[in-house]
């Protein structure tokens, strides 16, 4: 996280890190160091980052699936030509099938 913050104000990105983002990790970094002082805050902090991770595998597997269907019409779904029935290939029983 440090070094986020160090590269974001080093004169070599085109787009500096902006104080908000600054302030977040910042925030990030002294949460993470009180964990063990406050259990409540390491309950908190863990079942939020998990909640979050999921919310944005789901959102990566919605688009992924997404992208998969526009392949399929694109490539003739159910004219023989393409990949109709053969599922996305990413995820094991994946329903992306058809």
């Amino acid at each position: 996280m440090t070094s986020i913050i160090r590269v974001g104000q080093s004169k070599f990105v085109t787009v500096p890190i902006d104080e908000d983002s600054h302030e977040r990790i910042l925030n990030c970094i002294q949460t993470l160091s009180e964990l063990e002082e406050k259990p409540s805050v390491h309950e908190i902090f863990l079942k939020d980052t998990k909640a979050a991770y999921s919310k944005m595998l789901g959102a990566q597997e919605v688009n992924t699936h997404v992208q998969y269907v526009t392949i399929i019409i694109a490539d003739g779904f159910g004219s023989g030509k393409g990949r109709g029935t053969e599922g996305c290939g990413e995820h094991q029983g994946c329903h992306c099938a058809g």
